[in-house]
């Protein structure tokens, strides 16, 4: 399994991770900066 992630709230806010092969996926931090910019727009958005 290349990337794996997780989403989760606590005391009031909303986190995420992610774990990665760097062989398998050789840019994570491209999907890294995805999601941060996903969960930047879900919080203007609300």
């Amino acid at each position: 399994m290349a990337p794996g992630s997780a989403l989760f709230s606590y005391h009031g806010g909303l986190f995420w991770g992610l774990n990665a092969d760097w062989d398998a996926l050789p840019d994570p931090h491209v999907l890294a900066e995805a999601g941060d910019a996903t969960l930047a727009r879900i919080r203007v958005e609300r």
